[in-house]
């Protein structure tokens, strides 16, 4: 990352955990653990013709089952694939089917959900949308419904963009992606989340993650 490459994407059966800590002087310390897994060990849990009773990743599962660990949710849309008007619901059917089972007592059975969408390869897509808001009102119709139906889930919502990508060749005529710049504001945005969700306070200089009234109304008046 350092010399500007991705990552490789986490292979399917294995389950990635970070250890992370931040804060900032006057402000509590946060340090929590970040679970990380492939989609195709999540898309288990939506039932097929021959798979009546799907389960999670089995790791996964002994995880989310733990008692006494305060939990988040972060659900990555990639909206370069969920494109306006392709009538492509994939991802919808995916992310209720996961929220009901994690809120199910035949599931999971967790009391509450706070939970992250974000719409990635915003750059892609941000001129086909008005807003975050318009996206995931178009591709994501059952998961809203489900949401708004539950009090016990708190939802949140916004667009992500890693930054400008290109693609290096290389002697053996492969292909990789390049990180050429970072889209910060976005990253501030997830992190002041992920510190407002478990401290209630936000971080100084970050962009607010709580909107107040008057916020509003500057915005309003440029």
């Amino acid at each position: 990352i350092a010399a500007g490459y991705l990552p490789e994407r986490t292979r399917k059966g294995v389950l990635r955990e970070f250890n992370v800590r931040f804060g900032q002087r006057g402000r509590p310390s946060l340090d929590f653990s970040f679970i990380e897994i492939a989609g195709e060990d999540i898309r288990t849990i939506v039932p097929t013709a021959t798979q009546k009773h799907p389960r999670l990743h089995e790791h996964l599962e002994r995880y989310l089952r733990q008692k006494g660990v305060n939990k988040r949710f972060v659900f990555v849309s990639d909206s370069s694939r969920n494109r306006l008007g392709k009538g492509r619901l994939e991802e919808d059917l995916l992310f209720d089917t996961l929220i009901r089972y994690l809120l199910s007592d035949t599931g999971i059975g967790l009391k509450t959900l706070n939970l992250l969408f974000i719409a990635a390869k915003w750059d892609v897509v941000r001129n086909e949308y008005k807003s975050d808001a318009q996206y995931f009102r178009t591709n994501f119709p059952q998961t809203r419904s489900t949401i708004k139906a539950s009090p016990r889930i708190r939802a949140s919502y916004m667009p992500f963009s890693v930054g400008e990508v290109v693609l290096e060749k290389r002697e053996n005529g492969e292909s990789v992606a390049k990180l050429k710049s970072i889209e910060r504001r976005y990253v501030e945005i997830l992190i002041n989340w992920i510190y407002h969700t478990f401290t209630q306070r936000e971080l100084k200089g970050y962009p607010k993650v709580t909107v107040s009234f008057w916020d509003r109304v500057r915005d309003y008046f440029p």
